[in-house]
């Protein structure tokens, strides 16, 4: 009986013992995989956007849970690598694209501080892009650009607080004439703001030349019909005029008349300019051009002397002859129509490589230095009283640079008061 129970009492604390050396086994296993895990996560987490380090396993791991884990945490490495670059590839793109735009663009956070700012928008602002990054609109009430920011800050305020789309226009500077149109729109589930500025200043402008040009023209037109009018009043209110004064009356209604109609073909010829088809383009020899030119002016002015510097005949482009006659002529006329004596004018042909130059110059009274850059511009003139005087209503240079331009050349001018001018033209040549 006692043998039988200590047997008992022997087998209970055998049984004990390997129970509680498996259960140490399995602890100090679940442990090292929980260590090894850990060490591998800590290891991520101090270099998180790097995902350099692979876990390696251990031949003896390799049929283990360890490795099942392990091959796990591998493969969301990897998919955290592919999506990382990913989403580096897709910022870059969005980044280029933004910088890409002739719109300025500024993206907002919810407290209102500058997440990103493209290069047109830091140049409309005119601050450069790190002093508007991490930080709200500044208040800059010493420039220029002041009321243009607070609008900006005004219109941003109204979108945060609404949630909705706004837009306005304004005029940022009053010296440059930059026209500038806002729109804020508010990011989804209300992360922030983008607010785009767009650049209207170009065609702000072509709305005022347009203006301008249908007040000149009106003027221009108003002036001899004016004149016109009054002389047939006149016939009207005398009916009994000598023949002298009817003679001087018609004289005069007849040159108002050419007047007008000259300028009414001036204004069509702008417009056959603008819409010049490219069927109208042939091989033309721009030193016959000159010639017929001369002889149309020294039919006009007897008198003008023509100095001839050429290089060579046969300097072929391709052009709308008709068109390059005219602006030739109208060169060649301003230089006789401006000379306070005989015209003396001198015309240079030249051959630089893949273009050709041509210099008409004379010794007539000049341009003041100041008129120079507006000396193209439709319905300028430098005199208009003497302009008028010469039937001339300022589209002659204005037509001159149309058809030099839509031959894809240049045209320059220099001048002294007193000494005459030079006009250059740059013309592609036929090769």
């Amino acid at each position: 009986m006692k043998e039988f129970a200590f047997q008992s009492s022997w087998l209970f604390y055998f049984l004990l013992i390997f129970l509680l050396t498996l259960c140490l086994q399995v602890f100090y296993r679940k442990r090292a995989l929980y260590q090894k895990i850990t060490k591998t996560i800590s290891s991520y987490s101090s270099d998180l956007g790097e995902y350099n380090a692979i876990i390696p396993v251990l031949a003896s791991e390799k049929k283990s849970e360890v490795a099942v884990v392990i091959a796990l945490l591998n493969s969301l490495v990897e998919r955290l690598r592919e999506s990382e670059k990913k989403l580096k590839h897709e910022n870059h793109e969005k980044e280029a694209i933004f910088e890409s735009l002739l719109e300025g663009v500024i993206s907002f956070d919810e407290e209102g501080k500058v997440r990103y700012v493209n290069f047109t928008a830091s140049k409309l602002l005119g601050i450069p892009r790190r002093y508007l990054v991490g930080k709200p609109l500044p208040i800059q009430s010493d420039t220029t650009f002041a009321p243009f920011l607070e609008k900006c800050k005004s219109l941003l305020s109204l979108c945060k607080e609404k949630e909705e789309v706004f837009t306005d226009s304004v005029f940022v500077d009053p010296h440059s004439k930059i026209y500038v149109d806002l729109i804020v729109s508010p990011i989804r589930e209300g992360s922030g703001m983008v607010l785009v500025m767009q650049d209207k200043s170009s065609h702000h402008k072509v709305l005022e030349m347009g203006k301008d040009f249908v007040s000149n023209a009106s003027h221009e037109l108003r002036t001899p019909i004016t004149i016109i009018r009054g002389f047939a009043e006149t016939l009207q209110d005398l009916p009994q005029i000598s023949k002298s004064m009817l003679s001087n009356i018609t004289e005069k209604i007849v040159r108002n008349c050419e007047r007008m109609e000259k300028l009414v073909k001036n204004l069509l010829t702008l417009a056959d300019i603008e819409n010049l088809p490219e069927s109208r383009f042939q091989a033309c020899d721009v030193v016959t051009i000159l010639e017929k030119a001369q002889q149309t002016l020294v039919h006009l002015y007897p008198s003008a002397t023509m100095n001839w510097k050429k290089k060579q005949d046969g300097l072929f482009l391709r052009a709308d002859r008709e068109l390059l006659e005219l602006a030739l002529s109208n060169l060649l006329h301003n230089a006789a129509k401006y000379s306070t004596g005989p015209a003396e004018i001198t015309i240079e042909v030249e051959e630089l490589e893949d273009e050709l130059k041509i210099m008409i110059s004379d010794k007539g009274i000049g341009i003041p230095e100041e008129n120079l850059e507006h000396i193209f511009d439709r319905f300028y003139t430098v005199d208009k009283a003497h302009s008028r005087r010469l039937g001339g209503a300022g589209l002659g240079l204005s037509i001159v640079k149309n058809i030099i331009q839509k031959h894809d050349g240049v045209i320059s001018v220099s001048s002294k008061v007193g000494e005459g001018s030079c006009f250059t033209i740059l013309l592609p040549l036929q090769k």
